[in-house]
């Protein structure tokens, strides 16, 4: 996160995220509704999973329940209580994309294995 944040995914990011979800829009409701409906404490992640040369949406809980091997996060939102404040969870995930650092999600997934292979074009 950092202050005036936000705004669009730069562009090889938004390259991923549309072609995996469509449209950067199509990708927020999803990703929203995940750490929304994270059951307990836990957080919304979105993972670039090498192996599969693709994004992937995920959820996850009190630190090693629904893991999965192999993803490297690239966005993550922590929806843990400590977060925000009087249970007002939608209020912090729906604020949250306004500090969103996407110049450090980029520099993550760019440095992520296998991310360079153009789209469509999969081992």
């Amino acid at each position: 996160m950092i202050p005036r944040g936000g705004g669009e995914p730069c562009p090889f990011t938004r390259k991923y995220i549309t072609g995996y979800f469509d449209s950067c829009s199509a990708f927020k409701e999803p990703f929203s509704a995940a750490a929304t409906q994270v059951e307990g404490s836990g957080w919304a992640v979105l993972v670039w999973h090498p192996a599969w040369y693709r994004l992937e949406l995920l959820t996850a809980e009190k630190h090693q329940n629904l893991t999965q091997w192999g993803g490297i996060p690239i966005l993550v939102l922590d929806v843990w209580e400590h977060a925000y404040y009087q249970n007002r969870r939608r209020d912090y995930i729906d604020a949250w994309w306004q500090v969103v650092n996407w110049h450090k999600v980029e520099r993550r997934l760019e440095s992520a294995p296998q991310a360079q292979i153009p789209l469509g074009e999969e081992k």
